[in-house]
């Protein structure tokens, strides 16, 4: 029976290191994650085929990821970033205009953003 009791503890021993050991790793480097994000712009020359500027920045779209609902806006710079679980490949968002016409009106657009690149999104000006 002794040895039985004694099997028992070792084994809870080694579980609550194992957790202790992985606590204190997460606690000092953090969780690994990865980066989605991208720059949203207003193309001058309207997205003809072959004809690409880098336009101005678009501030204040709603940038929505689509697989846990997780939002934030463009900065001043059109610039938006998600961190997601590492090893995430892609992500799917959705960039509305919330603000009207403050900032120019523009059509809702959804893309697949693979992880590896921070694309330049052209958004397309809304009819008046």
């Amino acid at each position: 029976m002794k040895e039985i009791k004694k099997g028992i503890l070792k084994v809870i021993a080694t579980v609550l290191g194992f957790f202790g050991i992985s606590s204190t790793f997460v606690a000092c480097y953090g969780v690994p994650y990865s980066e989605i994000g991208g720059r949203c712009f207003c193309d001058k020359e309207g997205g003809r085929e072959g004809v690409y500027d880098d336009g101005e920045g678009i501030q204040n779209l709603k940038v929505t990821l689509n697989d846990g609902g997780d939002f934030t806006t463009t900065d001043e710079n059109g610039c938006f970033y998600f961190d997601v679980p590492y090893k995430t490949e892609s992500a799917t968002v959705t960039i509305t205009d919330v603000d009207g016409n403050e900032n120019g009106s523009f059509v809702e657009k959804t893309i697949t953003i693979d992880s590896s690149k921070h694309p330049d999104i052209s958004m397309e000006k809304a009819e008046k």
